[in-house]
């Protein structure tokens, strides 16, 4: 048996699709959506396992770029995610050498830190590479069983596309950020480029407010989960008649979101009904240019929040 590892080419695509169908259970629509965001949109990297002999795509390692501003500083950053290995080849080291491949080809591209949400199984892999794990990404939900009255249909907007009133908007709200935290930086280009593989996402927005969500269906439920939210995090009154009106359009009894407790909604979720942490998952950390950050300030200050899983 022989493995090579080389970068995505255009010719493996059915291949890979195959991969995540076995692994993952994605759609073909889903894996096509993911594998064009990207590579044509330079959003990141695809570096693979190949069973030469066989002429198969067995393993992949997906890195995808963030930005984040520290202070007065701007760091470059890799999210993981789509790691997978085929059932028919696992503990042969390929996890192993994916990864350290990868890493190895990051360090010359003035990456600053990888972060990623790991399984349990995939943990104790990471670990096993240096990673150190975190406080973690919490889940909070909201249940809502009785109707909401007074919707005033004039003073929001929701759609799913976006427009220079939107744009202006963004900009303005961003202010409200605590800019001693680490977080991630939510511009023009990055919100084009991170939602544009996926139309399923809407925009809830005022002069005061943006909120950008999906629905999903999960046990023959409604959901609605909440990617990020743009306010004046000290006004949770405009907060929550936003979530109310969400819910009623939508007609979903759930809001969930997924956060970490560096983020500003974590302090006044209570304040909104945001009462029940159900989960947390472990959040990985690996610096790669420990002249520009420490694991302890990425630890006590990284603002997340569910548009930067790869699962929004």
């Amino acid at each position: 048996m022989k493995i090579s590892y080389n970068f995505y080419k255009d010719h493996e695509k059915k291949s890979l699709v195959d991969l995540w169908s076995s692994v993952f259970n994605k759609s073909k629509k889903s894996s096509l959506n993911l594998i064009k965001w990207l590579i044509s949109n330079n959003a990141g990297d695809l570096y693979l396992a190949k069973d030469d002999e066989k002429n198969i795509i067995v393993g992949s390692r997906a890195g995808w770029i963030w930005k984040f501003k520290y202070n007065n500083l701007v760091l470059n950053s890799i999210q993981f995610g789509l790691t997978a290995v085929s059932k028919d080849y696992r503990r042969l080291g390929i996890f192993s050498k994916l990864n350290v491949n990868y890493i190895n080809h990051l360090k010359s591209k003035n990456i600053d830190f990888i972060y990623n949400v790991s399984l349990p199984n995939a943990k104790k892999g990471y670990e096993k590479l240096g990673w150190i794990y975190c406080d973690g990404i919490y889940r909070i939900i909201r249940f809502r069983f009785y109707p909401i009255f007074n919707l005033k249909k004039n003073s929001f907007k929701i759609c799913n596309n976006f427009n220079s009133d939107f744009f202006s908007t963004l900009k303005k709200l961003n202010i409200y950020l605590n800019s001693k935290k680490l977080i991630p930086i939510h511009d023009k280009n990055f919100i084009i480029k991170r939602l544009s593989h996926d139309v399923d996402f809407k925009i809830y927005f005022t002069d005061e407010i943006i909120i950008i969500y999906k629905t999903k269906k999960q046990f023959g439920l409604k959901h609605i989960f909440v990617g990020e939210i743009f306010c004046d995090f000290k006004n949770p009154i405009l907060l929550k008649k936003s979530i109310d009106n969400i819910q009623k359009i939508e007609k979903s009894f759930f809001i969930n979101a997924y956060i970490t407790n560096s983020h500003p909604l974590f302090k006044i979720k209570h304040k909104i009904g945001l009462w029940s942490i159900i989960s947390k998952s472990p959040l990985g950390i690996k610096i790669i240019n420990d002249k520009k950050i420490s694991l302890q300030e990425i630890q006590n200050h990284i603002i997340l929040s569910y548009i930067d899983l790869d699962t929004f």
